[in-house]
C-alpha cells in the first residue's frame, strides 16, 4: 500500500495502518521533525528537536534549506539515526565534480574512539581545555572530506581532456586546484542535506598538521583536507555565530550586474 504524507500549514497528518485495510490518521504538529524510519507502523513517534523543521521525508523547499542553514558550535551528544545520516551522505557525493573525477572520499567517524583520535590530531590540547571545547566536541558525527589531486591529474591526462591545458601539469602547478573547489562543493552540499535532515553541523579548519591526521585516521598522507563537519543535535546556549553579530551584506550591494 502506498502512502503519502499531508502536509497543513499548521498540522502534520500522518497515515497509520491498523488493520489488514483500515487506516486511521493522527494530527501532529508540523513544527517537530520526524524520520519516517522512527515511526512504528501503529503508533507514530514524535521526535522535537532545537531548531524547528517541517517533517523529515516531506519536501522542504530548496529556499527554505538555504535560509535555514547556520553553523552551530554547541551540540548535545544525542546520536544521529543512521538512516538520516546515510541520506545526508548519498546527497554530499552528488556534488558537483571537475570532469566527474569524484576525487573527494568522505571520512566518517561516529565512534567515541574515532572522535576522541581525530580531536586529539586535529586540534591542540589548550582549545580541548577550554570552556566552548565540550560543545563541539559533544558532535557525535564528524566528517573528514578527503581530496586526491593525483585523480584529477590523471583525469585531465586523459584524451577527452586535452584541449583543457591541465594535461601534464602537476597538482601544484594548477592554476586552480580543482580537489579543492570539488571538496568544498561536498561540505556545501553536506550542510544544506544537514539542514534538510533536521540537524546542525559546523564546518571547521583543522588546527594540526594534515599529513599527521591523515596518516593518523588511516588515509593515504599525500591527499588534500580542507576541513571537517561536525554533524548533530544542536545545544541550546552554545557561543554565538559571527552572523549574529554582523549583518548579511544586502543583495543590491554584492550583485553587480554587467559591469562592476
Amino acid at each position: 500500500m502506498h502512502l503519502d504524507l499531508v502536509v497543513l500549514p499548521d498540522l502534520v497528518v500522518w497515515p497509520v495502518r491498523t488493520g489488514r485495510r483500515r487506516l486511521s490518521f493522527q494530527t501532529l504538529p508540523a513544527e517537530s521533525t520526524f524520520h519516517p524510519a522512527t515511526l512504528p507502523s501503529r503508533r507514530p513517534l514524535l521526535r522535537r528537536y532545537a531548531t524547528p523543521y517541517r517533517l523529515y521525508g516531506a519536501a522542504m523547499e530548496l529556499t527554505d534549506v538555504l535560509r535555514r542553514r547556520r553553523m552551530y558550535r554547541s551540540f548535545t551528544d544525542e546520536a544521529v539515526d543512521d538512516h538520516v545520516l546515510d541520506s545526508i551522505l548519498r546527497s554530499a557525493v552528488r556534488a558537483p565534480s571537475a570532469g566527474f573525477t569524484q576525487g573527494v572520499d568522505l571520512l566518517v567517524l561516529t565512534t567515541p574512539e574515532a572522535r576522541a583520535r581525530f580531536w586529539s590530531l586535529a586540534s591542540e590540547e589548550s582549545w580541548r581545555a577550554g570552556e566552548h571545547a565540550p560543545g563541539l566536541l559533544a558532535a557525535p558525527v564528524v566528517v573528514v572530506p578527503i581530496a586526491d589531486p593525483d585523480a584529477y591529474a590523471a583525469r585531465y591526462g586523459e584524451p577527452d581532456k586535452a584541449g583543457s591545458g591541465l594535461a601534464g601539469r602537476s597538482p601544484d602547478k594548477w592554476p586552480v586546484p580543482y580537489w579543492t573547489v570539488d571538496a568544498s562543493f561536498v561540505v556545501m552540499q553536506l550542510l544544506l542535506a544537514v539542514t534538510d535532515g533536521a540537524l546542525g553541523a559546523l564546518f571547521f579548519r583543522l588546527h594540526g598538521d594534515s599529513g599527521a591526521l591523515l596518516e593518523g585516521l588511516g588515509a593515504p598522507r599525500h591527499r588534500s583536507v580542507v576541513g571537517a563537519v561536525a554533524i548533530g543535535h544542536p545545544a541550546c546556549g552554545g557561543p554565538g555565530a559571527s552572523a549574529a553579530t554582523r549583518p548579511r551584506r544586502p543583495v543590491a550591494e554584492v550583485v553587480h550586474r554587467e559591469h562592476w
